[in-house]
């Protein structure tokens, strides 16, 4: 049997279009692959699984079948969907196009590839990812009913109005009927989802193994033990960014930039970024610059002349640069002494969402 097969698969929903290559680019085999319950038909492909590399687009429903094919023994490279330019400007563009393009860009080495984290990795993500998805849909309820009292015109005395004394607070209001059914329903959602955010959180920390990086990165102002967690997931290798500058824009925490001559102009934030990451930075950006007194006196200066958006984005910039230093040259945080503390008031601590 012929040595070195190179596999493209164009993924679907219900099947992937696949192609098989030998060294010098002829097509040996092609034909669709149900995605049926027991991956049936994709077994057929272990016939040539020790022999060969296969490319995948990363799409969303990429995961399964990295693993499927990780555990047939095949070499999987994930392609970047931004890279792949000649499926996008192909005029003639069917799924077995697409196919045959990534096996060849695969086979003469010039796909352009996007991370593939070991396994292990990507699990963790998923842990952390559902955690944050529960945070934010308890953050849409909380909203729902900021927005219900200031409709009807309820002033907030409460500085957590959903803690112990902010809850009995709602839950005494008068309302008619129905605003009182509403207001019910949603702090009903954000109690279920306090459950359920607990119980994924003392999942995580069960699971969570004693990272020597991770303890560096609580050094860093506004990042505790499970944000450090969820940053470490989201990196991956940090070997792979070859600058600070390469890793915030991984993170899009750096300005879209245009050029013409000799006029530069800078837009919002980068897009195609890793979201997750982001998120979670800006986080500690924000824990940051209200506890920390050099984080806050940057804020300040920047919120003056830019606004708090500006500053924040600009704060978890900075912070993606010392989480990049921190974690590549494997040590904690050590505060930039230099710099000079304008200070302003501390403001009250509120608990977020």
């Amino acid at each position: 049997m012929e040595r070195g097969y190179y596999v493209g698969m164009d993924i679907h929903k219900k099947y992937s279009q696949v192609v098989v290559m030998n060294e010098k680019g002829e097509v040996l085999a092609e034909g669709r692959l149900g995605h049926d319950v027991g991956r049936k038909e994709l077994r057929e492909m272990e016939a040539i699984a020790g022999q060969s590399k296969v490319a995948i687009e990363a799409t969303a429903s990429w995961g399964w079948l990295a693993e499927e094919l990780e555990g047939m023994g095949m070499e999987v490279h994930l392609a970047h969907p931004g890279g792949v330019r000649l499926i996008a400007e192909s005029r003639l563009k069917t799924d077995k196009v697409d196919a045959r393009v990534l096996a060849h860009l695969l086979r003469t080495g010039f796909l352009p590839e996007a991370y593939l984290c070991p396994r292990e990795v990507r699990e963790k993500r998923e842990m952390m990812r559902y955690r944050l998805g529960m945070v934010r849909m308890r953050t849409a309820a909380k909203n729902r009913i900021h927005a219900q009292l200031a409709r009807l015109g309820i002033e907030v005395g409460q500085t957590d109005l959903f803690g112990k004394g902010g809850r009995e607070f709602l839950r005494g209001l008068e309302l008619p009927k129905m605003e009182r059914d509403h207001l019910d329903g949603w702090l009903e959602i954000v109690e279920h989802l306090d459950r359920l955010i607990k119980k994924a959180t003392e999942r995580i920390e069960r699971s969570l193994a004693e990272d020597p990086r991770a303890e560096f990165l609580t050094s860093i102002p506004g990042i505790g033990k499970l944000l450090a967690h969820t940053i470490l997931a989201e990196i991956g290798e940090v070997q792979r960014f070859h600058s600070e500058r390469a890793f915030s824009s991984y993170a899009g925490l750096v300005p879209t930039t245009r050029q013409s001559g000799k006029v530069t102009r800078f837009g919002g934030l980068v897009k195609g970024c890793n979201n997750y990451l982001r998120w979670a930075l800006v986080e500690a950006a924000q824990v940051a610059s209200r506890c920390d007194i050099q984080f806050r006196a940057r804020y300040l200066r920047l919120k003056k002349s830019k606004g708090s958006a500006v500053a924040i984005a600009a704060i978890a910039h900075k912070m993606a640069k010392i989480v990049y230093t921190v974690v590549k040259e494997n040590r904690p945080y050590h505060r930039f002494q230099h710099e000079p503390l304008r200070v302003g008031p501390l403001p009250r601590m509120v608990a977020n969402g």
